[in-house]
């Protein structure tokens, strides 16, 4: 058991409390430190889908399983339709960049083929095959089909899906269709010109 004389004592007693002191000091800076910076101890970053290396993408239209798919961040529209099951037997794939690159929420419209009902000759193949001849009727825009609008003069299955879909979304945003021939103009693809060639065969 070891003795210590009163001097000793306090020789210890004032050790332990210097230590006691710097301890003190040491926290408090830590603690200061912190409370000058504006991000937590513990920080968790929001990680787009980028970031991640994956995307999101709208298939729509002759696939199998429309919906809205992850794919690679690199995929092309190829990755995208076979994602959604691939083409349906109506589908007119050859209107599509199969190779291009798709973006995040990129939608992905795959328009039907001509259909053998309606009529119409096949599209031209060679050089100096025929044009389809125009409509024998107005064609509503707020009723015809996407095989229906391609008819029309300067149509081809894209812009008909686009007409279609634009109507498609008037429809589930604000509950209406067309209600001017003009509003052909904000469908994706038609501009003033195409619209001017348009307009004697269209209606609401």
């Amino acid at each position: 058991m070891f003795y210590f004389s009163r001097g000793e004592q306090v020789v210890l007693i004032v050790l332990m409390l210097a230590l006691l002191a710097g301890v003190g000091v040491l926290l408090y800076n830590h603690g200061q430190a912190s409370a000058g910076t504006d991000q937590p101890f513990l920080i968790d970053p929001a990680v787009g889908r980028e970031d991640t290396g994956v995307i999101l993408v709208h298939v729509a239209g002759e696939v199998r399983q429309p919906g809205v798919y992850p794919l690679k961040i690199d995929s092309r529209v190829e990755d995208a339709i076979c994602a959604a099951g691939g083409a349906t037997g109506r589908a007119d794939v050859q209107a599509l960049n199969l190779a291009a690159r798709v973006g995040d929420e990129q939608k992905i419209y795959v328009p039907a083929r001509e259909s053998p009902e309606s009529g119409r000759p096949a599209r031209p193949t060679a050089a100096g095959a025929s044009r389809s001849p125009l409509p024998q009727r107005v064609i509503s825009i707020n009723k015809a089909s996407v095989e229906e609008l391609q008819r029309l003069p300067g149509i081809g299955p894209t812009y008909a899906g686009n007409i279609v879909e634009h109507r498609r979304q008037l429809q589930r945003t604000q509950g209406r269709g067309f209600t001017s021939l003009e509003e052909l103009m904000e469908v994706p693809g038609i501009g003033p010109q195409r619209f001017a060639r348009l307009k004697p065969y269209v209606r609401l």
